[in-house]
């Protein structure tokens, strides 16, 4: 069993402290359910798959697994891993507060970074060095997680930390000028905000203020990164809660509006069919019927 956790550790606040590392090789074999059975995710978790196939479901949209591709999962997701035989690589699982335990007065990245680049990439493909890059502090978790050695925990803080930066990289990569590089950095930020904020902030003019730009400012260049206006997005996240949050047996659409900040039951009814084309209850039974299937 390639794995290592430090289950009841925990930081300065009381935060459980977590990190774990698994082969998918040694998923496959052991048919583990705790990432084959759709589950919800409670701590981030990266997936590379350096040979093979399979298909990744978050929050019931799926996505092939790829070799040299990473895909990427926040906490509270609707998650699970298919691998077909024969797929080779690594998955590392790790809470928030096993970075902050350790967090240099350097670090630059804001509290909540990793949320928006998991929910901005949930699958990035990695070139042939990166992917070197990656596998060799990979190995180097491996072996540390074989050691029991002095300051261990350390260690592996900074090879995930390594591990992430090599990330970012691969992220700011895919994006081709200087300009879309200007334009990733507004990208970035609002899609920070917009996940710390959703459920309070519904409007393009409540982003834009925060950021200092004119609401057509943002749309503008939010729409060039993406390809879709920070409105689409603003809706798509609430629209993605709600259809997680529907996928509770017993929740009731009046409890789903009060967690979304809805006041008044039938907006949230209206905005919610018109976003996904369905009502409330019959997408809830529909999930429900595909989390039947998929157990």
């Amino acid at each position: 069993m390639n794995t290592i956790a430090f289950p009841g550790s925990r930081n300065i606040h009381g935060t459980e402290v977590y990190f774990e590392m698994q082969t998918l090789e040694w998923i496959k074999a052991n048919n583990h359910t705790t990432y084959t059975a759709i589950h919800e995710q409670q701590s981030f978790e990266m997936i590379y798959v350096t040979e093979g196939s399979g298909v990744h479901c978050i929050n019931y949209e799926q996505y092939e697994l790829c070799k040299n591709t990473i895909y990427c999962v926040a906490p509270g997701y609707s998650h699970k891993l298919m691998l077909d035989p024969g797929t080779k690589g690594y998955l590392l699982s790790f809470s928030e507060s096993f970075l902050a335990t350790h967090r240099d007065l350097h670090d630059y990245e804001p509290d909540g970074y990793i949320y928006t680049q998991f929910h901005n990439y949930p699958s990035l493909a990695v070139d042939a060095e990166s992917s070197e890059e990656m596998k060799d502090i990979l190995s180097m978790i491996d072996r540390e997680m074989k050691k029991h050695g002095l300051k261990r925990m350390d260690l592996l803080n900074r090879y995930l930390r390594i591990y992430l930066i090599l990330f970012q990289r691969e992220v700011i990569s895919s994006i081709p000028t200087i300009r879309e590089k200007v334009q990733y950095g507004l990208t970035d930020k609002f899609f920070l905000l917009l996940e710390y904020n959703f459920k309070q902030k519904k409007s393009v003019n409540a982003y834009a203020k925060e950021l200092c730009v004119t609401p057509n400012y943002l749309n503008q260049m939010i729409k060039r990164a993406t390809g879709q206006s920070a409105r689409y997005h603003i809706t798509q996240r609430i629209l993605q809660e709600a259809k997680r949050k529907l996928s509770q047996p017993d929740i009731t659409m009046k409890e789903v509006a009060f967690m979304l900040g809805f006041d008044d039951i039938a907006h949230f009814s209206k905005f919610f069919k018109n976003g996904t084309g369905f009502t409330f209850s019959t997408l809830k039974k529909r999930c429900a019927g595909e989390r039947a299937q998929l157990i």
